[in-house]
């Protein structure tokens, strides 16, 4: 059970929510100050970036397990030709990018060592166990969790098709209820979140649901349904079991809203430069190294010492890196379209 062709109405969803959640994956990752500095910081960080913007990945990832089962019938050719795309692009990307952040840490910690021998092992000693970290168990790309995780779901595509093929929902839902619980496999890669929303999206293909029509015909209960978890979450927190449960549900009502949010200001987003929209793996892939080295010019600086230069700097520079990264994108792929091409999996 397959999908020949994507409705045009669920692809404009899709293309438009991977810019926007890709801003917000960049706020997630926007920290000026450690926790605790500015109580006011933590609060707006907190429901910002620790909830609102908590439905970014997950819905990456219900869109990667619908995008991965459509276009046919399943079968062991296409899985091996589905993996076979996916080494060029996510494996590819993920390696390069990696290296590149490796060798641009290691040229600084000889120009000056003291500020980046700290944070990191010094690159010029790395053990095995230090390059199996940085290029795996923790990201030297930190953000690259995401793509971890994506590629070993994707190994496990096989088993989550039979799962979701024959058991339906009851497969879905027996991974969801884990991921509500926040229970964790100790195995990097290996994420129980990853496996739910994968498996979620891979539904969705297989029996041919329309996501964006269920989120357009319900938008305004699921809306008032999100607003309320959000609200509890903000009042629970996660740090036990019922608000870890709470924020997971909100997160799946979230899911939906914000699909029926961009179904529904579709015609505006249609507006934005196509430059915004096929440069958003490369904002995901370039952010993080600037928004490390602005947030410390700026705590080197002193423009960090109050609550409301805390708070400034989180909304304002990502904005900027963002801007940065659209301008880089541009221009590399101008200048040099088949490195660009590579570096991003051929997007």
């Amino acid at each position: 059970m397959g999908i020949t062709a994507i409705p045009s109405h669920i692809s404009s969803v899709i293309k438009h929510l991977r810019l926007v959640l890709m801003v917000m994956v960049v706020y997630i990752h926007s920290k000026p100050v450690p926790k605790g500095t500015f109580g006011a910081y933590d609060n707006v960080y907190d429901i910002v970036s620790g909830i609102l913007c908590s439905v970014a990945v997950p819905l990456f990832f219900v869109f990667s397990g619908y995008l991965f089962f459509a276009g046919g019938e399943f079968s062991a050719a296409s899985y091996g030709a589905k993996l076979k795309k996916r080494a060029r692009t996510l494996l590819l990307p993920y390696v390069i990018w990696s290296l590149a952040f490796i060798l641009l840490l290691f040229v600084f910690q000889r120009i000056a060592p003291a500020q980046f021998s700290n944070s990191f092992p010094l690159v010029s000693e790395f053990s095995a166990g230090d390059w199996w970290n940085a290029m795996w168990v923790n990201p030297i790309q930190y953000q690259f969790w995401f793509l971890r995780d994506l590629m070993v779901t994707i190994v496990l595509s096989s088993l989550i098709w039979v799962l979701v093929r024959y058991l339906k929902l009851f497969a879905v839902a027996a991974l969801g209820i884990p991921f509500l619980l926040s229970v964790s496999i100790p195995v990097p890669g290996l994420g129980l979140s990853s496996l739910f929303f994968f498996s979620l999206g891979a539904y969705f293909s297989l029996f041919k649901v329309d996501f964006v029509q269920i989120s357009r015909r319900f938008f305004y209960p699921v809306l008032v349904v999100y607003v309320l978890l959000v609200a509890a979450s903000i009042v629970l927190g996660k740090a036990d079991r019922l608000g870890g449960a709470v924020h997971g549900l909100g997160i799946i009502a979230g899911l939906f809203c914000y699909i029926g949010l961009a179904d529904r200001f579709s015609s505006c987003l249609d507006k934005l430069p196509e430059v915004f929209y096929s440069s958003s793996f490369f904002i995901y892939a370039f952010h993080g190294i600037p928004i490390l080295f602005a947030m410390r010019i700026l705590e080197k600086g002193g423009l960090l010492s109050s609550p409301a230069r805390a708070i400034a700097a989180y909304f304002i520079v990502p904005v900027l890196i963002i801007a940065v990264s659209i301008i880089l994108y541009s221009l590399l792929r101008k200048l040099m379209p088949r490195f660009t091409g590579l570096i991003t999996g051929g997007r």
